[in-house]
């Protein structure tokens, strides 16, 4: 590992390809709690889990996106109630997919913010799941776009904010009135993050289009980067950037024949989709040229795709897995690069240092770490879904 400061006392540290973790100490996880059924009770039938939020005391907090609710289990996997539901009314949740009731997040006071994208709405409820109001996530103008939110230390929200060509970054939110306080991160300008694709002169739109990532560590610092980038960086709760952590090597421009290879996949599903709808060969094929004709393949890959923070004051980076696992879900996928999600998280220590790879189960998506547990969804080749709790071994 080298570590060096530029002229602004950022701190750049560059990393190797091989953590310091050695076989006898790499962190591994071991399936400590799962909730969840195909049959019976209904209460432990999910349709669409989207988020998870654990509280101290154990209770574990399920938003399942297709009924609109989120059910809540104590720490050992039993059912206890549900609130939400569907509608537009006080309380109530949408379920859109992918941008209905999408995060829940408890805050200092032990309150739960559920965030609706359809409706523009922060939620609050007690932990008991009584409706305490809302507020409006409109932000004034502009497109906001909860995909990613957070809550700080203090208790403020955090949402991404877009307005189509002139700006992009994360503003800081009043969660209980709504206005805004104050601009955490301004991203470099993006005008197609998020999938707006845009035609260039000859009506052809990019293939790909990268995002912003970025998650809230504990102490209220910011971890941010870019889906096509290698680095990352650490942003101070005063905004001032603190250090850029460079993975082993720089995300690298795809050859003629690797843009090649991502259109023919991307084909290949999108002609795969519309036989099983049952359309005719001629038809197809005809699609298949046009797509071929309007979309742009990408300049990079996804290098990282999402960021977490866990113990001992370790910052997670999910990588990105090959094209050659895309599904037509990359046709849907909001923000498109979640089709690029891995099992496999690299783990850095608070000062930038690579310690290793922690790898997930298949078909687990993480959606929380507390303490040496990580919370998340599995889904088995029925599409059946069920809230699961790892234990982190790590030592």
């Amino acid at each position: 590992m080298g570590t060096e400061y530029d002229s602004a006392g950022v701190k750049v540290v560059t990393n190797p390809r091989v953590g310091v973790w050695t076989r006898g100490t790499a962190w591994r996880v071991e399936r400590d709690l799962t909730i969840g059924t195909e049959t019976g009770m209904p209460e432990y039938q999910f349709g669409r889990v989207v988020d998870v939020e654990v509280r101290p005391d154990g209770r574990i907090y399920a938003l399942d996106q297709m009924s609109a609710r989120v059910r809540v289990f104590n720490s050992r996997g039993e059912y206890l109630f549900s609130f939400g539901g569907l509608g537009e009314g006080p309380g109530e949740l949408s379920n859109h997919e992918p941008l209905g009731a999408l995060a829940v997040l408890a805050d200092s006071a032990g309150d739960l913010l559920v965030v609706d994208r359809v409706s523009n709405r922060l939620n609050r409820f007690t932990g008991d799941g009584e409706f305490l109001g809302y507020v409006d996530l409109g932000v004034q103008s502009g497109r906001v776009e909860p995909i990613v939110s957070a809550v700080l230390p203090n208790g403020d929200h955090l949402v991404h904010r877009v307005v189509r060509d002139t700006w992009n970054g994360i503003l800081r939110v009043g969660s209980r009135d709504g206005r805004i306080l104050d601009t955490l991160l301004a991203f470099s300008l993006q005008p197609r993050a998020w999938g707006l694709a845009q035609r260039n002169a000859q009506g052809r739109t990019e293939a790909l289009m990268h995002s912003p990532l970025w998650a809230i560590l504990p102490d209220g610092r910011v971890v941010a980067g870019r889906s096509d980038q290698s680095s990352f960086q650490v942003w101070g709760p005063n905004k001032r950037l603190e250090m850029v952590v460079r993975r082993h090597e720089e995300n690298p421009v795809l050859s003629e024949s690797g843009q090649e290879r991502y259109l023919d996949r991307l084909m290949e599903i999108w002609e795969t989709m519309f036989k099983d709808e049952g359309e005719s060969e001629e038809w197809v094929e005809e699609q298949i040229g046009r797509g071929r004709e309007v979309y742009i393949p990408p300049e990079r890959l996804p290098a990282v795709t999402g960021f977490a923070w866990g113990p001992e004051g370790t910052i997670w980076v999910r990588a990105a897995r090959p094209v050659e696992l895309m599904t037509w879900h990359v046709l849907y996928a909001r923000p498109p690069v979640r089709e690029f999600w891995s099992r496999n998280w690299d783990v850095f220590s608070a000062d930038g240092r690579l310690l290793g790879t922690v790898v997930l189960p298949p078909r687990f998506t993480l959606l929380r770490i507390r303490g040496l547990y990580i919370y998340g969804v599995e889904e088995d080749d029925l599409g059946v879904q069920r809230v699961v709790r790892l234990r982190l071994q790590t030592h």
